[in-house]
């Protein structure tokens, strides 16, 4: 008697088994970004608010932290600026410290807030300030050839990094400072974290005499070191250009046509101006459509830009004195910016809050405001 052969043969049991694999891994696999329109429109809008506290101080360096909707902190020459709810507060420490000049500031709450900068005029050492909301104290770091902190990345209450103006890292860490020397010659380092944790540190090197035309470097902290994980030139009519911000926790460069952001490894370009408008100086966002920046445009000047991922806005300059904003932070659904008057004696705090008719926006906002709530209800406990 013949046996019968079976429903299915082997060789097509192993094809059907292929195919599902294939599908689950296709399935789980990150889905590829698509690329930013190749010529965005450009329209006139009027979707904000604007809001100006004045700093009343001649320098306020292009830095801020925010520790909630009406709770800035400015890192000012004078003195400390703490906004809260629209009231202007001094934080004193050239009291305790009096040729201390702030260049950046950070914290994790308001009761935290670490100022970055250098010690006086004359030495020029690096030296970093702690706010514990009623006292400066001062956080000794090395001797060394490092002239001012630049930029501070905070990890948690007691562990922060620092870049520097030379080719010094700094880690402070539960007291303990730990110093990383990279390549000599660098300079104007920008440290920050990304949304996996990763921390990546930006470094020019100048060539002297020619302030235009320097290298572009950027590091990645792996195994207790700082690796280098890219390395281009600035330099004539190359397309990408300098720091520009930080969007979505991902580092910003200018480029000729647009803006880039850094993948980890390289850049790609995830905003299209072309030769509508020429990037200048800020850009910041809460995600790659949500993107508030600084532009050239002929026939328009130096003005402000919001881009949702598909066109760009032109914002009236009407609500704003100047339009040369030297940083730009977006936080609880609303942009934060730093600009300086043109006569360079005063400085703003400007804040642009979307109208109240977008409801897509406020809803954003009220749940971002409640994720910040449940973080520092957690680490308040």
């Amino acid at each position: 008697m013949k046996s019968k052969k079976p429903f299915l043969s082997k060789e097509i049991l192993i094809l059907i088994i292929m195919v599902i694999f294939y599908g689950l891994f296709s399935c789980s696999e990150k889905p590829t970004e698509p690329p930013p329109p190749p010529n965005p429109l450009v329209v006139d809008s009027n979707f904000f608010d604007w809001h100006l506290d004045t700093a009343r101080m001649t320098f306020v360096a292009a830095d801020m932290y925010i520790a909630d909707t009406n709770k800035i902190f400015l890192p000012g020459t004078l003195y400390g600026i703490f906004f809260d709810n629209g009231i202007l507060k001094k934080i004193r420490y050239l009291d305790v410290y009096p040729n201390f000049k702030a260049y950046c500031v950070n914290g994790t709450n308001i009761n935290n807030v670490y100022f970055g900068g250098s010690a006086d005029d004359l030495t020029e050492k690096s030296k970093l300030l702690r706010w514990n909301g009623y006292s400066i104290n001062d956080i000794e770091l090395p001797n060394d050839s490092s002239q001012r902190i630049l930029k501070i990345e905070v990890i948690s209450d007691d562990d922060i990094w620092m870049s520097t103006d030379q080719n010094i890292i700094y880690h402070y860490n539960n007291s303990h400072i730990t110093s990383y020397r990279l390549d000599n010659e660098l300079s104007a380092g920008v440290i920050h974290k990304d949304n996996f944790g990763n921390l990546y540190s930006k470094f020019s090197k100048y060539f002297p005499g020619y302030p235009s035309n320097y290298l572009f470097y950027m590091f990645k902290y792996e195994n207790d070191n700082w690796v280098q994980v890219y390395k281009d030139s600035v330099y004539g009519n190359n397309e990408l250009r300098g720091y520009a911000g930080i969007v979505d926790n991902q580092i910003i460069r200018e480029g000729l046509t647009g803006y880039y952001r850094f993948t980890g490894s390289d850049w790609i370009k995830y905003l299209n101006t072309n030769n509508l408008i020429l990037p200048e100086n800020a850009c910041g966002g809460g995600g790659f459509n949500n993107v508030l920046f600084n532009g050239i445009e002929e026939n328009h000047g130096i003005l402000v830009f919001y881009y949702d991922g598909k066109q760009i806005y032109r914002q009236p300059s009407y609500y704003y004195p100047v339009e040369v904003f030297w940083e730009i932070q977006y936080k609880f659904g609303r942009f934060y910016l730093i600009m300086d008057s043109w006569d360079f004696f005063e400085t703003y705090l400007v804040t642009a809050t979307f109208k109240k008719t977008n409801s897509k926006i406020l809803k954003q906002e009220k749940n971002e405001k409640n994720n910040f709530n449940i973080i520092r209800n957690n680490v308040i406990k």
